[in-house]
């Protein structure tokens, strides 16, 4: 499990949001996400999303992504899609899902 520390767009690129995760190591993880369609990176500040931090860090165009976070594909754009991203806040930054 992540927090979302920070969300925010990502200029130049139409799909992607940069999204800063507390996954309870000593510093947070930066994540690109293609959720921008989807998401307003506003609302996502504080809440909580499954992320999968055991992958090999991947230099992209616009920074270092550090993992993934897991969501619906950004054609779903209604609410009860968006939930899908979204833990209970109760969940803790660096709880694993099961």
């Amino acid at each position: 499990m992540a927090k979302i520390v920070n969300a925010e767009h990502v200029e130049g690129a139409e799909k992607l949001l940069k999204l800063t995760l507390d996954i309870g190591e000593a510093q947070p993880r930066t994540v690109f996400a293609g959720h921008q369609s989807a998401y307003d990176p506003e609302k996502l500040k504080g809440r909580m999303t499954v992320m999968v931090a055991n992958l090999a860090p991947r230099k992209m165009k616009f920074g270092l992504s550090e993992g993934m976070v897991l969501g619906p594909p950004a054609r779903h754009r209604v609410c009860t899609s968006c939930r899908r991203m979204m833990v209970p806040n109760r969940a803790c930054a660096s709880n694993s899902a099961y």
